[in-house]
């Protein structure tokens, strides 16, 4: 560096930019990468993925190749001083060997070859391990039930996984112009698979982060739902932050995803957002017409048959009118539960959802939901044979609706008739 008249700053910036210094690189490692076989290459390439040591059994888990394999290299590695054998049987590239390789090693669509000073990594071993790691975070991750019983793998690898959700974001090219879209893609798989993981051990700041980069991801690849899904989890963070600004921004953006492209659960959930947004404005009348929409959506798809669709929708509603203290919605969403647990041949489930009706409808004096409710629970008393139990609930419910000519009359006369002929009751 000297004869060159280089300063130490000078010498030090050119030996973090490899891309920069080829001619420096070149000199560095010429000799040994020239020796370099195949497979000594793909270990160097999978270990630049790796952040932390890694251990023989995951190399050849990551790359494909032999245990024996990844041995013979990693012995060869060594001794050209490549790499660092470490305590624990695991390996690690020195930082300059790393600054190499990932200048050495291309990154677009198209898997090539990049030169350094005339010597080539093949990218194919790198997207190899990165798809490697994504698939270790859809194994151990995921939004199932009991997911959270496996994100102490996830916490052991940490670091791995975010170095790997960087390189991904790089390779990707985005914001701007995109350069890669299997990197996108890896990246909103990525996010997917890592997000409950992410809200349940705290890292809020990374989740932050990641959710924006699929977000932006999706809309690159004009996959709008999963964009959609990217906003939404930067607005959950933002909302638990009670960042108003921010929550309404990244709902805006979700809204917007999912009305170009999103399926009825998407919108379904597009528009709880929108109501949380509301109430934290404490708009409460834009939230009661949030709430309202998804109340109409479960009862259509529970006239569809659709009765998965119809209880997600009910839930929803149920969660923000809960939320809201609106005690008339809430029991009214509990109705629909409790018609689309008779219509599920769930009695048992039924009954407990008209209860709650009940209960809520008799607190407020709502007298409709007073009488749906009685109502409900004749009829769960009927698919239980218990028919003269249910009459009286029957008979109540149709002296309500008669008061109030009540557009469900008409069901309500015919429920007590038949209830009448079981019981011989007139």
């Amino acid at each position: 560096m000297a004869h060159k008249g280089y300063s130490i700053s000078v010498a030090l910036e050119r030996l973090r930019n490899a891309a920069k210094s080829p001619d420096l690189y070149g000199f560095l490692f010429a000799d040994a990468a020239e020796t370099l076989s195949g497979n000594d290459r793909t270990v160097l390439c999978a270990l630049v993925v790796f952040l932390t040591p890694a251990k023989t059994a995951a190399l050849a888990d990551a790359t494909d190749l032999a245990i024996t394999e990844i041995q013979v290299s990693l012995e060869r590695l060594v001794t050209l001083s490549l790499v660092n054998d470490l305590d624990g049987e695991r390996f690690g590239l020195h930082p300059l060997t790393r600054t190499y390789i990932l200048a050495a090693v291309d990154g677009t669509d198209t898997v090539g070859t990049a030169p350094l000073s005339g010597i080539r990594f093949d990218s194919a071993a790198q997207r190899k391990v990165l798809r490697y790691w994504v698939d270790f975070a859809q194994k151990y991750g995921g939004e199932g039930k009991d997911a959270y019983q496996t994100h102490d793998k996830l916490e052991a690898e940490w670091q791995n996984l975010e170095g790997v959700a960087t390189t991904l974001w790089e390779m990707a090219g985005i914001p701007g112009t995109l350069k890669d879209q299997q990197a996108a893609q890896m990246l909103i798989d990525l996010e997917h698979a890592l997000s409950s993981f992410l809200r349940f051990r705290g890292y809020w700041d990374e989740w932050v982060r990641l959710a924006e980069w699929r977000y932006l991801a999706g809309k690159a690849l004009s996959q709008w739902s999963d964009a959609g899904w990217g906003a939404y989890h930067v607005a959950w963070i933002h909302y638990q932050r009670a960042d108003k600004d921010r929550t309404a921004s990244s709902g805006d953006q979700m809204k917007e995803m999912m009305e170009r492209g999103g399926n009825l659960r998407d919108k379904a959930f597009a528009t709880r957002m929108q109501g949380v947004i509301a109430e934290q404005r404490q708009d409460w009348a834009e939230a009661e017409q949030l709430y309202i929409a998804l109340n109409n959506l479960g009862g259509f798809a529970r006239s569809q048959g659709d009765y998965d669709g119809a209880e997600f929708y009910y839930k929803q509603a149920l969660t923000i009118t809960k939320k809201l203290g609106f005690k008339e919605q809430e029991a009214s969403h509990s109705a629909g539960l409790g018609h689309l647990a008779l219509n599920r041949n769930r009695p048992t489930e039924a009954r407990t959802w008209y209860e709650r009706q009940l209960t809520l409808a008799q607190e407020i004096g709502q007298q409709s939901l007073v009488a749906d409710a009685q109502e409900g629970l004749a009829r769960v008393l009927k698919e239980e044979g218990r028919y003269t139990e249910a009459l009286p609930l029957a008979l109540t419910a149709l002296e309500i609706r008669e008061r109030l000519r009540d557009k469900n009359l008409d069901f309500s006369r015919q429920l007590v008739e038949w209830l009448r002929r079981k019981t011989g009751i007139e």
